[in-house]
């Protein structure tokens, strides 16, 4: 080298130098110190070990760039920036540096004269920078201390700990994110850090704790790593608020309680998470609320658990899909245990041990183990992987046993003499040498296509598959052939081949039954010989060179649409039987031609493209449809099932998923077949065509899915036009069933079958479907359940329809109605003919014929056995909770049948059950929009709650106001100023309704003018303030002392502190008007009444104490209480508090005496209850009470209708479990409603034209549902129903006379029949004929009237007559 050469290297090496030792003086001049002594103020160090600062402030602005801080006295904490919540919360100075505090000084360790940072309350501390903790002890007094990262790193080291001063329990919170945001526009897309290597902690809390002054979704990740430390809890998402983003846990030691992956309660994560549990030990790991993908990795933590777990059933909907992957090391945990992990979606097993010639090592990647022997039998019990190190000879080897799987990867196995097996075997990635044998017996053994061979290895064995390597012999019973050569195969015994891929240069196949499905690959030569059963050679693809059969008892080629054609005419002379089978496999991912499950087709399309002809197509795995979706169009018949060749492939997992519509147009039969909808509102058309639902067709929903799927024999099209449907359902759950169409179309001509054997159908089933039809339909049912009722007609809009429709009931299981068609709306014309022979009819609540719909239909009623219509039901069933998904339930029962309502925007619907559980099902009718009332509302449209029914008779307020009424209270949108999305505002008032009928279902009107659908106002005329307060809501009606009584709900002090509620008695003058003295008969004052009650900060308005749901009770013995919902009924708090009557005046304050307690409040399973609704059973007999509650620990879910019997006393009311709910796994047991069916008939042509209903006792009866006030009611006489003879006649049409002198009543039919009957006589005349009376006609001395016989006369006028004895009501029905 020459010397300008050298001094040009020595300048560079100088230059590199210097460099070096201005960075390492820079970085040293950055990483200052500075001490921290007692705390106090004001400030009076300067940071030096001799003058330390007194405040913490001053120490961490001195080192803001980096550095230490070093505690050598007691630092007393004191400081505070702000009080949240009543709790001090100290905020860090900014700094960009990492900031480290300890009480270590290199050789000083001020620890030893009690140094440290005392906490002496509850603080929140919020870090404004990285912050590390080592060497330094953290004391409280049994306080908490919320230490808040703020997005920055926290890291607690070597050294750290907490001392509690009066205890063991642990009170240290670490923060990764916000403790209690102190403002709504902090950073959220920050990632969290949280490294714990020493200290005791109550929680290790990821992002955020704390509401504060918004609820915020973070979008970053969260990295916790932990090391060593005690720890009671690890939150990976947030607690007491907040939505989390991902996660990265990873856990080397230490000791920890439970891990929960996300929040706490509901709190859920959104992103994916990975946890890596590698050390320490723990308790449970609870795989919680991950709305993305969560892998967990065990690899030497010891712990008791993992579950899977959601906070509500909303987000276990919302998680739908996500993936759950548990990997384990199966050295170290057993199959059992992570195989006993319910929620689980995949599970790796990766448990590895190395095998290397010549070494002696553990098995470790860097220590292998040098004996294959030792390496089996570690993984004999979890299975794994044994990696191949180097070239390694197994020669004259056989494998100890194992029971899971081995798995053989690496470099070369030298394979030398037999290598036997002692378990299921795979050969992947590895290369196989040697001219040794593979023997493995019984077990199964694989070889995959990753894996190579060398020299000319045999395999054998009775369960072989092949994709990969190449093989001088094999000798088996089952092969499965999808890649990789063959030499020469023999096959013997009850043989089987399924070839796929692959190539076999000579076949030899003999024994007793063989089979072979050539697939796909090559056959060389195929030698079949001295088959003494059976052989079969089924051909769907690959090729065949030579082909012989000798000494074969019997031959059979089978011929699958994608096999050659060539070559099955050139073998098939050699079989003594040929057939074609036209089947198609398809599941999702398929890539095949369709001839067997492992070359299935990847959609239904190309299935049907397969079989041009027709056939089966064979769902063998998922099989989904993810939009709506039109099938081929074919006259040839197609069959979909799950289920061939005795194959069940839905065992693993074969189904038909379906998330649209889908059209067949084609014959269509549905057998053995799984369908999975994962969309609510799916329809399976098949528009004219012949279709079968057959037997054992199975449908469910995914988690987020609550409609089954459902049928249409037709179309959905406007623009498709066809002559008729022929549909059979067989089996199957389902939403509706139409016979016909379903598009709001003109559909002239149409002739449709639709017959039911079987199945669950949830909602309407309708003989033919919607439009403008003409034709004839005919619905047949021989069973099922039939939850929506059963109709002729569906109707979208006002259509028209003009044919003959026949329903034929011969069995099944009947709720709701039984109907021409499910609007009244319609026109009809023609004929509707309903024919019942069997069937149960127990849970039916109308019959209805066409006299209530428009147009001139004809309507009869064929019945096989009167006993039909007049036998009384009875036995029992039972129900659990709960009954289903509403808010603010409210029911009445009317003569027998339950009507009900519940929270529903701007309208009301009325739904009716004739057993209370059957309300799971009840389909409303619609009888109210308060937006065609909107002018007379003054715009108060929006949101109706709660509505309440009430009757009232002629005796409470006068004839003209007897009737039933429904008080509910709505608000304006427009009047308050508030936007679409308001749900509630001061000007909400309380309004009223009267029903025309007892049928609940009918028409509402203004009790003062009549017009339909138009409320009055609720008002006082004493009490002006009743009429111009803001906010009135929530009347219900109390019945005591000869009185009626209104009480209703005030709400005062909007956007105040003293935003509260409160519940008002008054006395009633009419249905909507109240009089005189108002009484404040309910306030918010105890705690357990104001939950939810307080300002919220972040949205910068003030929430009511609530009190709501007013619910009058009255017991046997004339105890008086009144049930009340309070606090928020956004709040699981939401609960029931009981007013009880002490005497004296109703009115008075004194009179009454609150419960200091609530009487029924949440419990693990259901919380936020209120809402409260009572009733009876039919008989009487049992009180029941409605209210409705979150399902889980919070509201985050919708609200849900539980029902439970209960009781009243002195001491109050008494209901579910210790004044909780039941149980959810509670089954109730309730009677049957024994209302027979004639009952429920009305509007046929021959039977229910006119119906007459009287209760005995009661001095209202009515005529086809309209009320009409009675001078007599009806009466039992010598065990005999006697009826006022007058109102019952004319009620029929009969002309009726009095002979005063002959003591003689005569009534003339319509028909001209004369009726003639002397008072006190044992016999009557009918038509000229004597009949005789078990008990006389007599006349009642108070009102005048002649009473006779209620049979008697009905069927004398040529009625038919129902009693229901559980509410002694007869029915005459003509």
């Amino acid at each position: 080298m020459n010397r300008n050469k050298l001094r040009t290297l020595r300048a560079l090496i100088f230059a590199v130098l210097l460099a070096v030792l201005a960075y390492a003086f820079a970085a040293g001049a950055a990483e200052k110190t500075v001490y921290l002594g007692a705390s106090g103020t004001p400030e009076t160090g300067d940071g030096s070990a001799t003058r330390p600062f007194s405040t913490l402030a001053a120490a961490i602005g001195a080192v803001c760039d980096g550095g230490r801080i070093i505690v050598t006295e007691t630092y007393t904490v004191t400081e505070r920036d702000a009080v949240v919540d009543g709790m001090p919360r100290l905020v860090e100075p900014t700094h960009a540096g990492k900031i480290t505090v300890t009480s270590l000084d290199g050789t000083p360790d001020y620890r030893s004269s009690g140094a440290c940072i005392y906490f002496p309350k509850t603080y929140v501390y919020e870090s404004g920078g990285d912050l590390c903790f080592e060497n330094v002890t953290l004391k409280n007094d049994a306080a908490p201390i919320y230490l808040a990262g703020n997005f920055h790193a926290l890291v607690f080291g070597d050294g750290f700990s907490v001392e509690n001063t009066k205890g063991s329990a642990k009170y240290l919170y670490a923060i990764g994110g916000y403790y209690a945001p102190r403002s709504k526009d902090l950073p959220t897309d920050r990632d969290a850090h949280i490294t714990i290597e020493n200290g005791d902690f109550a929680r290790v809390i990821a992002f955020g704790m704390g509401k504060g002054a918004a609820t915020y979704t973070f979008t970053g990740t969260a990295h916790i790593t932990v090391r060593g430390g005690h720890i009671d809890r690890i939150f990976g998402g947030s607690a007491l608020n907040h939505y989390s983003g991902g996660l990265d846990m990873q856990i080397y030691d230490g000791s920890i309680g439970d891990i929960f992956t996300s929040g706490d309660a509901t709190r859920r994560t959104l992103g994916d998470a990975k946890v890596g549990l590698y050390g320490g030990a723990m308790r449970t790991l609870y795989i919680n609320n991950m709305l993305g993908s969560t892998e967990v990795t065990l690899d030497g933590i010891q712990l008791s658990g993992i579950q899977v777990t959601y906070g509500s059933e909303q987000i276990q909907n919302l998680a739908y899909g996500k993936t759950i992957r548990l990997r384990y090391n199966s050295l170290l945990y057993t199959t059992d245990f992570a195989s006993a992990v319910k929620g689980i979606t995949e599970l790796e097993r990766f448990g590895t041990l190395y095998v290397a010639a010549g070494t002696n090592g553990d098995g470790s990647r860097e220590k292998p183990l040098g004996n294959l022997a030792d390496a089996v039998r570690q993984l004999a019990d979890g299975g794994g992987d044994i990696m191949i190190v180097g070239n390694y000879t197994a020669k004259n080897f056989t494998e100890p046993a194992h029971a899971q799987p081995i798995t053989y990867r690496g470099d070369r196995l030298q394979i030398d003499g037999d290598f036997t097996t002692g378990g299921a075997v795979t050969f992947d990635a590895v290369t196989l040498a040697g001219n040794g044998t593979i023997a493995c017996g019984a077990h199964t053994a694989v070889v995959t296509a990753q894996c190579a061979s060398v020299g000319a290895l045999s395999l054998t064995g009775d369960d072989l598959t092949v994709a990969g390597g190449h093989f001088a012999s094999l000798t088996g019973s089952r092969l499965t052939l999808t890649g990789g050569t063959l030499d020469a195969a023999t096959l013997a015994g009850n043989a089987a081949l399924v070839q796929n891929g692959g190539s076999i240069t000579s076949l030899t196949l003999t024994g007793k039954t063989v089979s072979v499905e050539l697939l796909g690959g090559s056959v060389g030569k195929m030698q079949v010989q001295n088959i003494t059963d059976r052989f079969c050679l089924t051909l769907g693809g690959g090729s065949l060179a030579s082909f012989m059969v000798q000494n074969c008892n019997r031959a059979e080629l089978v011929v699958l649409p994608a096999a050659d054609a060539g070559l099955a005419a050139r073998i098939a002379p050699a079989f003594s039987v040929t057939s074609s089978r036209a089947v198609a496999f398809v599941r999702d991912g398929g890539s095949g031609n369709g001839s067997s499950p492992e070359n299935a087709a990847a959609t239904p399309e190309a299935a049907y493209a397969m079989l041009p002809e027709g056939g089966t197509i064979v769902l063998c795995g998922p099989v989904s449809v993810t939009t709506s979706t039109v099938l081929p169009t074919s006259e040839h018949a197609y069959t979909l099932t799950s289920v061939y060749d005795g194959t069940d492939y839905r065992t693993s997992g074969a189904e038909l998923r379906i998330s649209g519509n889908v059209g067949f147009y084609t014959p269509t039969t549905f057998e053995k077949l799984h369908i999975y909808a994962e969309k609510n509102s799916t329809w399976l058309y098949f528009n004219g065509y012949t279709a079968r639902i057959g037997a054992d067709v199975t449908c469910s929903l995914a988690p987020n899915v609550t409609v089954y799927p459902s049928l249409a024999g037709g179309t959905r099209r406007n623009d498709f036009r066809l002559s008729g449907a022929d549909l059979t359902v067989e089996s199957g759950s389902w939403y509706q069933l139409y016979g016909a169409n379903t598009a709001a179309a003109d559909f002239p001509n149409l002739s449709t079958s639709l017959t039911v054997t079987g199945g669950d159908f949830y909602s309407r089933v309708c003989a033919m479907g919607a439009g403008n039809q003409t034709g004839v339909g005919t619905l047949t049912v021989r069973g099922g359940n039939f939850y929506g009722g059963i109709y002729g007609l569906s109707s979208l809009v006002t259509e028209t329809f003009d044919g003959s429709i026949k329903i034929n009931l011969e069995g099944g299981n009947f709720y709701g109605k039984i109907r021409v068609a499910t609007r009244y709306e319609t026109t009809a014309n023609g004929s509707f003919d309903l024919m019942i022979s069997g069937g149960n009819f127990a849970h039916v609540t109308d019959l209805v014929g066409g006299s209530r719909f428009g147009g001139n239909i004809t309507s009869t009623l064929h019945v096989s056995d009167d006993t039909l219509l007049t036998r009384a039901e009875s036995g029992s069933f039972t129900y659990e909770n709960p009954i289903r998904k509403t808010a603010d339930p409210r029911i009445a029962l009317v003569d027998g049948v339950y009507y009900y309502m519940f929270t529903s925007g701007s309208t009301l619907s009325m739904y009716k059950a004739a057993n209370v559980a059957d309300l799971a099902y009840s389909v409303g009718e619609l009888i109210f929009d308060a937006r065609t009332a909107s002018a007379a509302m003054e715009t108060r449209t929006a949101c109706i709650w709660p509505s309440e029914l009430q009757y009232f008779s002629a005796e409470d307020f006068g004839a003209e106001c007897a009737g039933w009424y429904l008080f509910f209270s709505t608000f304006s949108r427009e009047l308050d100023g508030l936007p679409a999305t308001a749900t509630d505002g001061q000007s909400r008032r309380s309004y009223v309704l009267k029903c025309t009928s007892d049928d609940l279902q009918g028409t509402w009107v203004n009790p003062i003018t009549g017009e339909i659908g138009v409320p009055a106002r609720f008002t006082s005329d004493t009490e002006s303030f009743v009429n111009t307060v803001d906010w009135c809501a929530g009347q219900s009606t109390l019945r005591f002392g000869g009185k009626i009584y209104a009480l209703w709900i005030e709400q005062r002090g909007r956007n105040t502190a003293d935003f509260r509620q409160v519940m008002y008695l008054s006395e009633m003058q009419n249905p909507w008007t109240v009089t005189g003295r108002v009484l404040e008969l309910v306030a918010p004052e105890y705690d357990w009444e104001r939950e939810g009650y307080g300002y919220a900060e972040a949205e910068g308005k003030w929430y009511p104490a609530v009190i709501e749901g007013a619910t009058p009770i009255v017991g046997d013995n004339g105890e008086l209480h009144v049930l009340y919902a309070s606090s928020g009924y956004w709040t699981t708090g939401y609960k029931l508090g009981q007013m009880t009557y002490l005497g004296g005046d109703l009115l008075a304050k004194e009179s009454w005496k609150k419960s200091p307690q609530s009487v029924f409040s949440k419990n693990g399973e259901v919380n936020g209850v209120g809402g409260p609704s009572i009733f009876t059973s039919p008989d009487g007999k049992t009180r029941y009470i409605l209210y409705h509650g979150y399902l889980g620990k919070d509201t985050s879910g919708g609200r849900y209708c539980f029902m439970e019997p209960y009781s009243v006393d002195a001491d109050g009311v008494h209901i579910g479990k210790d004044g909780h709910p039941s149980p959810l796994s509670t089954v109730f047991t309730v009677p049957l409603n024994t209302m027979p069916l004639g009952a429920k008939v009305s509007g046929f042509d021959n039977f229910g034209t006119t119906r007459v209903k009287l209760k005995i006792g009661r001095s209202v009866g009515s005529v086809n549902e309209i009320e009409t006030q009675l001078d007599a009611a009806p009466v039992i006489r010598n065990n005999r129903t006697m009826l006022p003879a007058r109102f019952v006649a004319e009620s029929f049409g009969a002309a009726v006379s009095w002979d005063g002198a002959a003591s003689t009543a005569k009534f003339t039919a319509k028909d001209g029949t004369v009726i003639s009957i002397r008072i006190g006589a044992a016999q009557a005349t009918v038509g000229g004929k004597t009949v005789a009376l078990d008990t006389p006609a007599y006349i009642d001395p108070a009102s005048g009237r002649t009473y006779l016989p209620v049979r008697f006369l009905a069927e004398a006028l040529g009625a038919f007559v129902v009693w229901n004895g559980e509410t002694s009501t007869a029915y005459l029905i003509q």
